[in-house]
């Protein structure tokens, strides 16, 4: 009934028929393995008869006589209509307004101007066909205006039915009202037309006696006898079933029409019907206005993972297949783009090769390598790759040129780490493993939904950032204009030296890093306007202004492969998830963003900019903005507290 199958007969039955779909060898890296269920707590993901997607597993009991009892996931449907949709009081409205006899639906002065025009024009159309012998049609124009007439007032009372129309007014037929029935009858005599094939009674209809002509049915599979009734479309048009599919026959069968009407063209192999459709490669609900992940996708997902983590060894190949589909998964997923810079470097990165040389080509072999590491020319009488990179000499790791001084002199043989830019080996590194396992996991999971609406946008009127790097200085700042009220700002200067203690890869010189501390700002930005209104819980969208186009490039995209860019971009990340506040960062020449560099510089006891106060200023510490350390505070500090602030000890 539900559509299972064979799946739901036996444990083994549903592994076989598994296993015949994915493969044999990636069944227990799929599952988890529990004493309770089988093939485990999550069970298979099997699509019933109406498109739902479900999981299936095999309970443990002594109870039934297979020693299995199958069970699958079913969604509570039960859920109370809104007031509005309820059929009763509908009825009692149409009901109440007419139980007085003799109740008239009149057209109103405009209506009756546009009822005139409609009758003019029809008769003439109706003389004129006539006389030429077409009987048919000439009666069929002539009746027009009285069934355009009838089905207006309908269309008013339809208003009243559904609760647009208020009871308490008097029903009556406007232009509108005249316009949407003329539409309709011309739709309706056109589909008629269409479905019988009578191109002498319109000659725009399409020649032929079959519909199947008519709506180009050579690739849709449409009868004759079936389309003319307009009672149903064959399965393999519509996803839809039971009431839903009854109920929503007439509409596939007239979007059709109306599609060959207007020769707006189909693709036929791609089409769908119902309120949830596959498109794209993404499932999309219309009822809940949300889409996911077909199932199909997520096992193809699961079974990339699990054939890339199950060696030691992989190939860049197979790194930029896994990176492009995840790159098309993070499409639901923004916030989490950061992280595949992991990836990235593992595949620029690959598996060094151990060559050695003799003692006496120490001088020699320095002059064949650039300050980078890179080998520039060939050694003679050795095999080392060209371009590749020096890592580690007498199991020594190297970072620079100048690490050689610290490699010991002795008789035997150098032994060099060098990678090769020409192989296409690669090894995953942990932060990749356990990246890739995370998501391994997740494939695993019942599907997320997300919203297709976009989170609402908020427009303060100013709302800029800026950073400056000097020596071993770092300074950032940033403001928000609201209205009437002052501006509430920040600025921070924090030391090179202290941060390279911990974040990796920082460079000597702050200046070298400037992207960095301009995506900094951005992190400053959204924990000011998180501490504007600390009890927002809404998902919004600010746009900011930022005067740095790698700055600009990575906020928006939150994907950078380069280091230690990409742990800004991760930090940016989770302050966005942790606040609910998505940046859309646009671009601002330098000499626009004066306000944000005046602050970016500005030191304790200098001149603030004009409509700035220190009492509006609100300080960022480095735990705040790298940790999102909470703090409690009174800001501005000039305001007092009402009561008197108990204080704790704890020990």
């Amino acid at each position: 009934m539900l559509g299972l199958g064979d799946m739901a007969s036996s444990p083994d039955a549903a592994a076989e028929l598994w296993k015949q779909k994915h493969g044999e060898d990636v069944f227990e890296d799929w599952f988890t393995r529990c004493e309770e269920y089988e093939p485990s707590a999550m069970g298979y993901g099997v699509t019933l008869l109406d498109g739902t997607l479900t999981r299936l597993r095999f309970r443990k009991t002594s109870d039934h006589p297979q020693g299995y009892q199958a069970e699958w996931r079913v969604a509570n449907r039960n859920f109370p209509l809104p007031e509005s949709l309820q059929l009763q009081p509908a009825i009692e409205r149409v009901m109440k307004y007419f139980s007085k006899p003799h109740q008239v639906i009149e057209l109103d002065a405009d209506a009756q101007a546009w009822q005139l025009s409609y009758q003019g024009a029809l008769n003439v159309q109706s003389h004129i066909l006539r006389e030429r012998g077409d009987v048919e049609l000439g009666a069929r124009l002539g009746a027009a205006p009285w069934h355009c007439g009838v089905l207006a007032g309908l269309l008013a009372v339809f208003e009243l039915f559904v609760g647009v129309h208020p009871t308490d007014m008097t029903l009556k037929v406007s232009r509108h009202h005249l316009q949407r029935a003329f539409q309709i009858l011309k739709l309706v005599h056109k589909l008629k037309d269409i479905a019988l094939g009578e191109a002498g009674s319109d000659p725009e209809a399409v020649r032929g006696g079959y519909a199947r002509e008519a709506l180009g049915a050579r690739s849709c599979a449409v009868s004759f006898p079936r389309f003319a009734n307009f009672t149903q479309v064959e399965a393999g048009m519509s996803q839809a079933s039971g009431a839903e599919a009854a109920a929503g026959q007439n509409e596939e069968d007239m979007i059709i029409s109306v599609c060959q009407c207007f020769n707006i063209p189909l693709s036929w192999a791609k089409l769908q019907f119902g309120a949830r459709v596959v498109w794209i490669g993404w499932s999309f609900n219309l009822r809940s206005h949300s889409f996911h992940l077909p199932y199909e996708k997520l096992e193809k997902l699961g079974t990339m993972l699990s054939t890339l983590l199950k060696g030691e060894f992989t190939t860049r190949h197979e790194l930029e297949i896994v990176a492009g589909y995840l790159q098309w998964v993070f499409q639901m997923h923004k916030l989490l783009k950061p992280w595949l810079s992991c990836l990235y470097d593992d595949m620029r990165r690959p598996v060094a090769t151990s060559y050695s040389v003799e003692p006496s080509q120490r001088i020699e072999f320095i002059s064949c390598i650039s300050d980078d590491l890179l080998i520039q020319r060939q050694l003679p009488g050795a095999a080392l790759p060209l371009g590749g990179r020096l890592l580690s000499v007498k199991h020594q790791a190297l970072r620079s040129k100048a690490d050689l001084r610290r490699v010991g002199i002795s008789p035997k043989r150098i032994w060099l780490r060098i990678t090769n830019p020409a192989s296409s080996k690669r090894r995953l590194s942990h932060q990749s493993k356990v990246f890739l396992r995370y998501w391994q996991q997740w494939a695993q999971m019942p599907f997320f939904s997300r919203p297709l609406a976009m989170p609402p946008r908020w427009l303060p009127d100013a709302f800029a950032a800026d950073a400056c790097a000097s020596g071993n200085k770092i300074g950032i700042g940033g403001f928000i204009k609201m209205g009437d009220a002052p501006a509430v700002w920040f600025s921070e200067v924090f030391s090179l030296r202290s941060l390279q203690k911990l974040i990796s890869d920082l460079p000597s010189v702050a200046q070298e890093a400037i992207t960095c501390w301009e995506t900094l700002a951005q992190m400053g930005l959204v924990l000011l306007l998180a501490s504007c209104f600390p009890g927002g819980r809404l998902k919004i969208c600010v746009p900011s202004w930022c005067d740095n186009t790698g700055a600009e490039s990575t906020s928006n995209k939150l994907f950078c492969t380069s280091l230690p860019l990409a742990f800004f971009a991760q930090k940016l990340s989770l302050l966005s998830w942790h606040t609910g506040i998505s940046l859309d960062v646009h671009h601002v020449a330098g000499f626009e963003n004066t306000i944000a560099d005046h602050l970016s510089r500005w030191m304790e006891g200098e001149e603030l900019p004009s409509g700035f106060s220190l009492d509006d200023r609100f300080r960022l510490s480095w735990e705040m903005l790298w940790h999102f350390k909470p703090d409690v505070r009174i800001w501005p500090e000039s305001h007092g507290l009402l009561w008197q602030p108990q204080s704790f000890a704890f020990s």
